[in-house]
């Protein structure tokens, strides 16, 4: 009998909601983070339509630790070696485990080009972290080999560094960079991912 064959429907339903099983989440966890998680029960928002990708948070995952994990798997650079001291604002922090939803694609959104993290603010959409988006790189080179915004950048907008300015991330040069932009400047090749929480 197959694992999913012996769930019962609301288990299932958690599961596909973590996009494949929630044995393959806690397996992530545990290989890339040393954490041993049980993730049946986690409160996963309500599916809204083209935000198909969970993305899961552990308890005390700091964004250091993120990028330390990185750095074990391909290249990284960071403007700065602190990101936890640096990057000290995040609408959504690890004080508990978590879950949000993104759009599942490589690239960054489309809909939100040209569109500063202060617009997002007075739109009121709500940005992924520097953290979930770090999170995010790792799930998608586990599943593919490969890496996210390979022509963009994704505009971590639910973060901000301690001077206001905030954290940005994309696959360029032949490594995995972690940069940093004014909060009121925008442009076509970077792009926030935009979060259901």
């Amino acid at each position: 009998m197959k694992y999913h064959d012996t769930v019962q429907p609301r288990q299932k339903q958690e599961r596909e909601f973590l996009g494949g099983n929630v044995a393959d989440w806690e397996s992530f966890l545990y290989k890339y983070f040393e954490m041993k998680l049980n993730l049946f029960g986690l409160a996963v928002p309500d599916y809204k339509e083209g935000f198909d990708r969970v993305i899961v948070v552990p308890h005390g995952l700091m964004i250091n630790r993120a990028v330390e994990v990185c750095r074990r798997k391909f290249s990284v650079y960071t403007y700065r070696d602190d990101m936890d001291g640096n990057v000290t604002v995040n609408d959504r922090m690890p004080t508990s485990l978590y879950a949000i939803r993104i759009r599942d694609r490589v690239e960054a959104d489309e809909e939100l080009k040209n569109l500063s993290a202060e617009d997002l603010v007075t739109r009121d959409i709500a940005g992924i972290t520097l953290l979930e988006r770090l999170i995010f790189e790792l799930k998608y080179y586990e599943e593919t080999g490969k890496h996210l915004d390979l022509h963009n950048w994704t505009l971590c907008s639910g973060s901000r560094h301690y001077d206001g300015y905030v954290p940005l991330v994309g696959w360029h040069g032949g490594k995995l960079g972690v940069d940093w932009y004014r909060p009121r400047d925008a442009y076509s090749g970077l792009r926030a991912r935009e979060v259901v929480s």
